[in-house]
């Protein structure tokens, strides 16, 4: 498959939106971290770094090739029908799909993290 010059412009420029917005967050948890005053305090500011890098892995429609490739703008809907991807690893909305199974782990990835990275816990 060719790639599409446009929509690979429009990928990376959505890719560096999403890398922008995430620097900001990871900066502002590295600022709290640095300024914090006990241990237990930099542990509750890593959890929220490690929160904040999983929750926002790069899964939305506006960073995949194929929903921009596939999107219609007029309607803005997406035509998955016709998706690759979609054809291989199922569409991405179906409870079966590849994508629903990343998105579960992910979720399941970051209930781990609140639950048992550091509960307010307290170290001598």
């Amino acid at each position: 498959m060719q790639i599409n010059e446009e929509i690979r412009k429009e990928l990376v420029k959505n890719l560096k939106e999403w890398q922008k917005e995430l620097n900001y967050h990871i900066e502002l948890c590295i600022k709290e971290i640095e300024s914090a005053k006990t241990v237990e305090d930099i542990m509750r500011y890593k959890r929220n770094l490690l929160y904040i890098c999983v929750r926002e892995l790069p899964l939305q429609a506006g960073v995949c090739y194929f929903c921009l490739l596939h999107k219609d703008e007029e309607k803005n809907e997406l035509d998955c029908e016709n998706c690759e991807y979609g054809k291989i690893h199922g569409i991405c909305f179906e409870p079966d799909s590849d994508y629903q199974t990343i998105l579960k782990r992910r979720n399941k990835l970051l209930y781990e993290i609140e639950l048992s990275y550091f509960d307010d816990d307290k170290y001598e």
